[in-house]
Parts: C-alpha cells; structure tokens; sequence
C-alpha cells in the first residue's frame, strides 16, 4: 500500500461512525493502538475496517461497532502486518430527507 488509500465503506459493521456508503482515508502506520479504527486484509474476511481492542506480539484484536458485525471471537488475531492503514479521515453520505 502506498501512503495513503481512500476507500468507499460497504456494510454496516461500523455503522456509526462510518455508515454504508462513507468514504474514508487511511494512512499507513507502523504502529496501532486499541480505539483506532483500521482497514486490515483480513486471512478470512478479505479487506475490512474494524477498531482496534488490543495490541499484543501475536497480534491485534478487531471488533466492528455493530452488534450485526462479525464477532472479535471469528475475527480472532490479526497480525500487525496485515493492516493496511489507519483512519486519518471520512465523509458520512449525506442522509435523506423525510417527506413531508
């Protein structure tokens, strides 16, 4: 990955701070810290963005901010290398208005 990567959020797993449809702008990083919300290449799930929940030699824990998401049981332990950055920034689509 180069420097930086801007990529368009699919799913709901992060629905709050990054809904369906978010754009968002991840920085590559040598280091994460629990809190920081990532995109990892995930050995199972492909590419995904979860947050951080801990940092150990044998990896990182991921949990998405949906109760719908994957749980950080099937998620299990990723390692370092396999984050590709870490959220610099994002843009929530713009909701629709209600008739009436």
């Amino acid at each position: 990955m180069g420097l930086f990567r801007l990529i368009k959020v699919e799913g709901d797993s992060m629905a709050r701070m990054l809904p369906d449809g978010s754009f968002a702008l991840f920085r590559a990083a040598r280091r994460v810290r629990p809190g920081q919300t990532v995109l990892v290449q995930h050995p199972r799930f492909g590419r995904i963005v979860k947050q951080v929940t801990s940092c150990t030699d044998d990896g990182i824990g991921l949990r998405g901010l949906n109760m719908k998401s994957t749980s950080a049981e099937d998620l299990g332990r990723v390692p370092l290398k396999a984050v590709e950055g870490v959220l610099l920034w994002s843009l929530k689509p713009r909701q629709k208005l209600g008739a009436g």
